[in-house]
């Protein structure tokens, strides 16, 4: 039985460039592309994965800003207090 669906998704990915329906001549059920499915997959968890990437670095970023500013009101606090005396 493997071997028909197999020999089927072979058809009809031989029949989408002559424009023909993807089931021609056989009954009407969609059947899923495994290629596709396998590349879909790949490319949603690579989504996944940068948009993890892309929240730790807003947080890294975040978190760096703030230092920067306590740092900077430090340091610009001490240089006022530095020059008055």
């Amino acid at each position: 039985m493997r071997r028909w669906l197999v020999q089927e998704n072979s058809i009809k990915d031989w029949l989408l460039p002559l424009g023909k329906d993807t089931n021609h001549g056989y009954a009407k059920t969609v059947v899923e592309h495994s290629e596709v499915a396998k590349r879909r997959t790949a490319v949603e968890q690579r989504r996944d994965t940068l948009q993890r990437w892309a929240d730790g670095a807003r947080e890294a970023g975040r978190r760096a800003s703030l230092r920067h500013h306590k740092r900077w009101r430090y340091l610009s606090d001490r240089g006022t207090n530095c020059t008055a005396h």
